[in-house]
């Protein structure tokens, strides 16, 4: 495991893993630290003409290289550090199995696929369990607005994830034997 730094004026330089036998391949370029949606990537820029002889720019990412993504197809960061950049960490996906291994966004509840619900015209709340399958939302069930109500649906929410998202499932309780 070898490390490339890559350049950003604005929040200090950034280190980027790769494997020894990529390191002097990717070395040849200037990589830059580029932050976007919260983390940080690591790029480079290629300046080309086209056919009809116009110049162009295009930005090169480096694990898209490492995985040799091809157009149509996405490259997922496996545990989510964008500057591990290692064959071992990397995969390629398509977008629909990128998401599924999305991060929790805030909401109600500190688990990922859970939220508070009010049911209209009374006033009790339940914690709901859903996923998304297919672009299509799914209830998984309404369970008590309790500490303990929580965690079970938070528990639910995995038990369905590792059932339809296998490896790319991103759960709220890690657990050995898990996809």
């Amino acid at each position: 495991m070898k490390i490339i730094i890559g350049i950003c004026p604005k929040y200090g330089n950034k280190e980027s893993l790769v494997d020894d036998w990529w390191f002097d391949e990717l070395n040849k370029f200037k990589w830059r630290a580029h932050f976007r949606k919260g983390k940080f990537y690591m790029e480079r820029r290629e300046s080309f003409y086209d056919e009809n002889g116009k110049y162009k720019r295009r930005t090169i990412q480096m694990h898209r290289v490492i995985m040799k993504t091809p157009d149509g197809l996405m490259c997922d960061h496996r545990f989510g550090n964008t500057l591990d950049n290692r064959e071992s960490e990397l995969r390629n996906c398509t977008n629909q199995e990128n998401c599924q291994n999305g991060k929790l966004r805030k909401g109600t509840s500190k688990y990922k696929g859970v939220h508070l619900k009010k049911i209209k015209n009374r006033h009790v709340k339940y914690w709901n369990a859903q996923i998304q399958i297919n672009g299509k939302r799914t209830s998984l069930g309404l369970f008590p607005a309790t500490p303990c109500g929580e965690l079970l649906a938070a528990l639910t929410y995995d038990e369905a994830a590792i059932k339809n998202y296998g490896s790319f499932a991103n759960l709220n309780f890690k657990t050995p034997n898990a996809a």
